[in-house]
C-alpha cells in the first residue's frame, strides 16, 4: 500500500479548495489517521489497523477499507464527501475552475498578486481554452 497522493489535479485541487475550514480539518485529520494507522503502522495486522483507524473516527472498519481506497486512488480529494460541499452544481464553471488554477500555480513563487488581476487572468486563460465557456460573475469569483 503507497500513501495517500499529495497532487490530486486540478479537479482534485478545486474540490478541496472549495471547502470549509472545518471541513478541510476534517479531511487532513483523517488522512493523518490513515496515514498514521493504516500505510505507515508496520508490524500489526491490516485488519487491526483498519479497527483502531475505525475507533478512532467513529465509523465501521469497512468504511475506513473504501475510504482509505478512495484516499490512496484519488489523493485528499477522495476524503471529501461531495454532498457537503457548498457550492454550486458540479461542472457548471468547470473551464473557469481549471484556469484558475493554472493562474495561481504559474504564481506560486512571486508575492501575492492582487485578486482583480488573479481573476483577470483567469478569465483570459478560460476564454483562450473555450470561448464559450461560462464565467462567474465577479461576485461568485470572489466569494468564499
Amino acid at each position: 500500500m503507497s500513501c495517500g497522493r499529495l497532487g490530486t489535479g486540478s479537479s482534485g485541487q478545486v474540490k478541496l479548495a472549495s471547502l470549509e475550514t472545518s471541513q478541510r480539518e476534517q479531511v487532513e485529520r483523517e488522512a493523518e489517521i490513515y496515514q498514521r494507522l493504516v500505510i505507515g503502522a508496520q508490524g500489526t495486522a491490516l485488519e487491526r489497523r483498519y479497527e483502531q483507524a475505525a475507533a478512532e473516527l467513529g465509523v465501521s472498519p469497512r468504511t475506513v477499507r473504501r475510504r482509505v481506497d478512495l484516499w490512496e486512488s484519488q489523493g485528499p480529494a477522495g476524503l471529501v464527501d461531495d454532498r457537503r460541499v457548498a457550492a454550486r452544481p458540479a461542472g457548471q464553471f468547470a473551464v473557469w475552475d481549471e484556469a484558475c488554477v493554472e493562474v495561481l500555480e504559474s504564481m506560486t513563487y512571486r508575492s501575492n498578486p492582487p485578486t482583480r488581476q488573479v481573476i483577470r487572468l483567469a478569465g483570459e486563460e478560460c476564454a483562450r481554452r473555450d470561448p464559450d465557456a461560462r464565467i462567474p460573475s465577479a461576485s461568485t469569483a470572489t466569494a468564499g
